[in-house]
């Protein structure tokens, strides 16, 4: 099986990813072109919603990364596994992370692209399509491509707390006693873009019976990675575990495990990583 360029030199990397970024832009534009004109919506069998818009988008990137990655596999939420079928190293798509957010025209939505391989996040590219702002790095290289830096690092924090647990880790109990419980979050993969970007200082997401999937996380975690940041699974079975250094069969562990359960998800900033973590 033939293998993804992004794998091959830095070089490779940075040229598709300089690539991708103005083809996901122009996709983001007929998104919200098509939004104006109507958006079908209904429910899949999981019981989440989705839109035309979803299936267009995934669509588009699929065709792009056609041309400029032949030899990438793709995951996608809506349409699975390329004909690659499952395995270490893909482009892992969420068309719209956030989609009621979309159809109810709220800041919020996304579309984000990242790719993983088994030792973790490679390269993440999201599209803010309120806002209309673009993160994109390479997390191997350590090179962040987009937006520019923000002049002063954010020390808010955003999520969502459902627990009827109290915080278990020294890092729950940061997260909890900063948490701005009136913020409504953006989409998951947002909120992971603004902590790895700096402009807040982290994110939980800690809900029982629900975790985000693979295509949630990929490209916020890639993002992380790039920045210095972190993405924790606080609640896993073995203790804590940094999700941006696996393999995408764990990622669909931990979104099994909040099914089931609950699977907390921390967000750190570059800036308190070592403070937190590290002492």
């Amino acid at each position: 099986m033939s293998e993804s360029r992004l794998m091959t030199s830095e070089v490779a990397r940075l040229s598709i990813l300089n690539a991708l970024i103005p083809e996901v832009e122009k996709i983001a534009k007929a998104a919200l072109d098509q939004r104006k004109m109507g958006l079908d919506v209904w429910k899949k069998s999981d019981g989440s919603i989705v839109t035309n818009v979803d299936l267009i988008v995934e669509r588009a990137i699929r065709d792009v990364l056609s041309e400029i990655d032949p030899g990438g596999a793709i995951f996608g939420e809506e349409e699975g596994w390329s004909e690659h079928h499952p395995c270490d190293a893909a482009w892992v798509l969420d068309p719209i992370d956030g989609t009621r957010m979309f159809i109810e025209d709220r800041p919020g939505a996304s579309i984000s692209i990242g790719f993983w391989s088994s030792e973790g996040a490679i390269a993440g590219i999201v599209h803010d399509l309120t806002r209309g702002v673009t993160y994109a790095s390479d997390a191997v290289s350590g090179t962040w491509l987009c937006p520019s830096p923000v002049p002063e690092l954010g020390r808010d924090i955003h999520g969502i707390w459902d627990l009827k647990r109290g915080a278990q880790h020294d890092v729950e109990e940061w997260i909890l006693s900063g948490l701005d419980v009136e913020h409504e979050p953006d989409g998951c993969v947002l909120e992971m873009a603004s902590v790895a970007h700096g402009a807040i200082a982290g994110y939980v997401f800690a809900a029982a019976g629900w975790a985000p999937l693979p295509w949630d996380l990929a490209a916020g975690a890639a993002l992380l990675r790039t920045s210095g940041g972190t993405l924790l699974w606080t609640d896993a079975p073995e203790g804590v575990i940094t999700l941006q250094d696996q393999s995408i069969s764990t990622l669909e562990r931990y979104s099994t495990a909040g099914a089931s359960g609950s699977a907390t998800l921390i967000a750190l900033g570059p800036h308190f990583v070592d403070e937190l973590l590290n002492q």
